[in-house]
C-alpha cells in the first residue's frame, strides 16, 4: 500500500530497536498496511499493522523489544513492542469461521431417533481419550507411561513441547513458568528429558538454564558447539564465560557464510553488532559481494552501521541503496560494492581480486 503522510509521520517516530526489525520484515517482502494511533487509555500508543505474519524470531529481538502474544475473539495478535509501550509491531492471525451448515428437519420423528448414534462403547471413549493426549503432544504421552499420576505442571509444560508450525514460526519457547512449578519430585525425570531431547532444539537449552545441576550445566555447555546456530546463541547466553573470542568468532564467521536469514542467519546479524573482530568484518564484506541478495542486503547495511555511516542496523534512510545488493547480475553486484567500499573507507580491489 501506498505509505500516506499520517502513517510516515508515525513511522519516523519509530525506536532505534523496534525499527530494526521493521526494517528487516520489510526487507524480508512484509508490508505494512496501516498504522493504529490509541486513544483513551492508550492515547500516545501507536502501533504499525503489518500485512503478513512476522519473518523475524522473538529469539533474535534486539535490547529494549518485548515479544508478546494475546488473545482476542477474533483472533491471536502477535507484536513486537518497546519496553514503554509506546510502540509495537503487529500482526494478527485471524480465527477461522465455519459456514453455516444448512439444516432440514427429518421426515418424521421416528426416522430421526432410529439415525441419532448409539451411546459411545468404552472402546470409543478409550480412543477419545487417547486422541487427547496426542493432541497434547507424543512427549506427554509417552512420559505418562512411566509417570501416569505427574502434575498438572509436568503436563503443561511438556504439552508445550508439542512445536507446531505457528509455535515454531513465532519461536514460542517452551511453558517456563510451568516448568518453575514442577514438583521437586518429578525434576529429575523432566531434566533428563530435555539433556535427551532430540532433535536439540534452542528452547530445551533455555529450558536446561533453570536446572542449576551439574547434567544441565554439562548439557548447556556441550551445546556452545552444536550445529544449529539458535541453539549455541542459547547456550552463549547461560554461559558467555565459556565462550572464547577465538571461538566465537569461527562459529559466527560459519553461520554469516552459510545460514539463511531464517535459519541462524538474523541471530548471527543480531550478534555481530556487539562482536565484530575485523575477520568478521571481512566475512561481511566478502558475503556484500558474494552472497544471495537477501544475505548481501543485511550484510551491507550491517557494514554501513558498523562504519558509523547510519544510526541503526538497517537504516530506513538508506534501504534503496541497500535494496541494490538484491541482485544475481554480477556487473550490477560489482557495481554497487565499489560504491559501498568508497563509502566506508574500504579497498574493493581487494575482495574483487579474491
Amino acid at each position: 500500500m501506498d505509505i500516506t503522510e499520517r502513517i510516515a509521520e508515525q513511522v519516523a517516530k519509530v525506536p532505534p530497536a523496534l525499527k530494526t526489525l521493521f526494517e528487516r520484515e520489510l526487507a524480508s517482502g512484509n508490508t505494512l498496511k496501516d498504522v493504529e494511533i490509541g486513544r483513551g487509555e492508550d492515547a500516545g500508543k501507536v502501533a504499525l499493522v503489518l500485512e503478513h505474519r512476522f519473518h523475524c524470531s522473538p529469539s533474535s529481538m534486539p535490547t529494549g523489544v518485548k515479544y508478546r502474544i494475546s488473545e482476542r475473539k477474533f483472533g491471536r495478535i502477535f507484536e513486537f513492542v518497546t519496553a514503554d509501550d509506546s510502540f509495537s509491531l503487529l500482526t494478527v492471525k485471524f480465527k477461522e469461521l465455519p459456514l453455516d451448515k444448512q439444516m432440514t428437519g427429518p421426515t418424521n420423528l421416528k426416522e430421526d431417533q432410529s439415525s441419532r448414534p448409539e451411546p459411545a462403547s468404552s472402546e470409543a471413549a478409550r480412543k477419545k481419550r487417547l486422541e487427547a493426549e496426542m493432541a497434547a503432544g507424543p512427549i506427554l504421552t509417552e512420559f505418562r507411561k512411566q509417570h501416569p499420576d505427574c502434575s498438572t505442571a509436568t503436563q503443561k509444560f511438556l504439552a508445550s513441547m508439542n512445536i507446531n508450525y505457528d509455535r515454531w514460526h513465532d519461536g514460542e519457547s517452551y511453558d517456563l513458568d510451568a516448568l518453575q512449578e514442577i514438583p521437586e519430585s518429578e525434576c529429575e525425570a523432566i531434566e533428563s528429558l530435555l539433556i535427551n531431547h532430540k532433535p536439540r532444539d534452542w528452547r530445551d537449552i533455555e529450558a536446561l538454564g533453570l536446572f542449576d545441576t551439574p547434567a544441565s550445566r554439562r548439557a548447556v555447555e556441550k551445546a556452545l558447539k552444536h550445529s544449529d546456530p539458535k541453539v549455541r546463541r542459547a547456550a552463549m547466553e547461560q554461559i558467555p564465560e565459556k565462550v572464547s573470542p577465538a571461538k566465537r568468532q569461527a562459529l559466527l564467521i560459519k553461520a554469516l557464510k552459510t545460514k539463511g536469514l531464517y535459519s541462524g542467519l538474523s541471530e548471527a546479524l543480531d550478534e555481530v553488532q556487539e562482536f565484530h573482530p575485523p575477520k568478521v568484518i571481512q566475512t561481511l564484506l566478502q558475503g556484500a559481494l558474494n552472497r544471495d541478495g537477501e544475505a548481501a542486503v543485511h550484510f551491507a547495511a550491517m557494514l554501513y552501521f558498523l562504519h558509523g555511516k547510519s544510526k541503526e542496523a538497517f537504516d530506513w534512510d538508506y534501504r534503496p541503496f541497500f535494496l541494490k545488493f538484491h541482485t544475481t547480475d554480477r556487473v550490477e553486484r560489482k557495481a554497487i560494492f565499489r560504491e559501498l567500499c568508497a563509502t566506508i573507507g574500504v579497498d574493493a580491489k581487494k575482495y574483487l581480486r579474491g
